[in-house]
């Protein structure tokens, strides 16, 4: 198993701060877990609690550690959000609970990756849903 720690994901992600929404990242072989604990200070809290904006960014850069991780030879590429698709938002996340979004890559069509993303707050699910990444060759 491989933590990685805030200052391996800014290795990982082109955003910065205020934009960097995973805190951590757990690599056990195919399995990526991001997580990141609220903050009333993070760009997407409005009254106590994460907007559903801030969760699919959160799904989409967990996707980002993800592919940087189990994809090194696209580890150099930058990729795009193309598609959200059948997003499920059980609840919002609030702050100061850590949220962690579970990564399974459901299939790869030429440049296009196809992911499954649920993302937990403990044990319960609060949010799931597919995610296309555009990663141009």
């Amino acid at each position: 198993m491989k933590q990685l720690t805030s200052q391996d994901i800014l290795t990982y992600l082109p955003h910065r701060a205020p934009m960097v929404m995973v805190d951590s990242a757990t690599i056990d072989g195919e399995q990526v877990t991001a997580q990141l604990t609220i903050t009333d200070t993070n760009w997407f809290a409005n009254k106590g609690q994460l907007m559903e904006a801030g969760l699919i960014e959160h799904m989409a850069q967990s996707v980002a550690v993800c592919v940087k991780e189990s994809h090194p030879q696209d580890a150099g590429h930058i990729g795009f959000l193309a598609d959200v698709k059948d997003i499920t938002i059980n609840r919002l996340p609030n702050v100061g609970e850590c949220i962690e979004t579970q990564i399974a890559l459901k299939a790869v069509v030429g440049e296009i990756l196809l992911v499954i993303a649920t993302t937990k707050v403990k044990q319960d699910i609060i949010a799931s849903g597919e995610l296309k990444i555009f990663l141009p060759q």
